[in-house]
């Protein structure tokens, strides 16, 4: 029996245990992979602070496509079918070992047309456990999907499988590439320039009207649900894998392996932060650096005191993007928004857990990305003062 003690989590120490405290406390998150920007200076190991790519940052993100399956234990029946956790597809056999107890690798024959289980040339006694290691695809096709217009003055569409609706929360995926968009009304081809999480950012509408039907295909990334919970002086001192820079630990099935710099968006969660940007001294869209997932913008005021219609003035483009649909201001304004809290991973410390014999739950130390230094919040609070 498993006993919770007061301001702690139990760690699930199986996979069947893991699924069952996410079905308790499990948090939908977004995963981006860290790659390190052709800024950085190999000297000093310094980011340029002006380059546009990382905003300074040092790390292009991405959303990762696949993850590394290590031990996983399929269920098998009688007849030597394998049931894997990711069906794999055609050539991805290739990457697929199946080993049994005594760690023999295991040959296996061919797979039914909708690839839902693999079929064993030697088989395994059906209560005999067997393991699998492969490297699983986690990105979704969608072909002929009837996409959504969010505006047909800035070709904006969005992408209806990536969102999933939970505890009267809507929180959605990430597009990874889209091959096609076609107006099945008109019977017209149209091509999409950028995406981002689930919009897709089209050159041009071509003779688009109200009622068109626009047909998208894309692959995306669904969220992942993982375990997130905040740590305290007390158990940064007596659990060795939690670092000193840690606000929070994530805690994810053993084969998902979360490395230093990546991060981790939560999608469920929104809170309300400010940041003054500068038009004047910025060629295209404002950025609001110091967040990385915005919801919405709720006001833009002026330092004058002027108060921009948010309908007719901007709208949110990307990410963490201010688009201006009129004449940018000529001085600085304070941006009022929600955005999702993004946690970036610290580099993992040793601990016994990693040591033992067994598959347990992976725990990465995490702290709050690109929070606003002391010297913008200082600016932030003079600049309310005067306004």
């Amino acid at each position: 029996m498993v006993q919770f003690k007061p301001g702690s989590i139990a760690v699930p120490q199986t996979r069947d245990a893991y699924e069952r405290v996410l079905s308790h406390h499990g948090q939908w998150f977004r995963w981006m992979k860290a790659f390190t920007c052709p800024c950085l200076n190999e000297i000093t190991i310094q980011p340029d602070p002006q380059c546009q790519v990382c905003q300074g940052r040092g790390f292009i993100y991405r959303n990762p496509q696949t993850v590394t399956i290590f031990q996983e234990y399929p269920r098998h029946d009688n007849l030597g079918r394998v049931y894997l956790e990711f069906p794999l597809k055609g050539n991805d056999l290739s990457l697929l070992k199946i080993r049994d107890k005594s760690g023999q690798i295991l040959l296996f024959g061919s797979q039914p047309p909708d690839y839902s289980y693999i079929q064993l040339a030697t088989w395994p006694l059906p209560y005999e456990p067997i393991t699998a290691d492969y490297e699983a695809v986690i990105t979704r096709s969608v072909v002929n999907e009837d996409s959504e217009v969010i505006s047909s003055t800035s070709k904006i569409l969005r992408a209806l499988a990536p969102r999933i609706y939970t505890e009267g929360r809507t929180v959605s995926g990430a597009v990874e590439s889209v091959s096609r968009v076609y107006n099945r009304t008109k019977l017209e081809s149209l091509i999409a320039i950028s995406i981002n999480k689930d919009y897709i950012y089209l050159d041009d509408m071509g003779t688009w009207a109200q009622g068109d039907i626009l047909e998208v295909d894309y692959t995306y990334t669904p969220p992942l649900n993982l375990v997130m919970y905040g740590v305290s002086q007390k158990m940064k001192w007596e659990k060795a894998y939690i670092g000193e820079d840690a606000s929070a630990v994530l805690v994810s099935p053993y084969y998902i392996r979360p490395f230093a710099d990546d991060i981790f968006t939560a999608l469920s969660q929104e809170q309300v932060d400010q940041e003054i940007i500068d038009p004047t001294t910025t060629v295209g869209n404002d950025i609001l650096a110091h967040v990385f997932d915005v919801c919405r913008l709720e006001a833009i005021i002026q330092a004058d005191g002027v108060m921009y219609d948010l309908a007719s003035s901007v709208e949110l483009f990307g990410r963490n993007e201010i688009k201006w649909k009129i004449a940018k201001p000529t001085m600085k304004c304070i941006v009022h928004f929600t955005y999702h809290p993004t946690y970036r991973g610290l580099p993992n410390k040793a601990s016994v857990r990693h040591a033992e014999n067994k598959s347990f739950a992976i725990r990465t130390s995490m702290t709050m990305f690109d929070r606003v230094s002391s010297k913008e919040r200082n600016d932030l609070a003079q600049f309310q003062v005067g306004n």
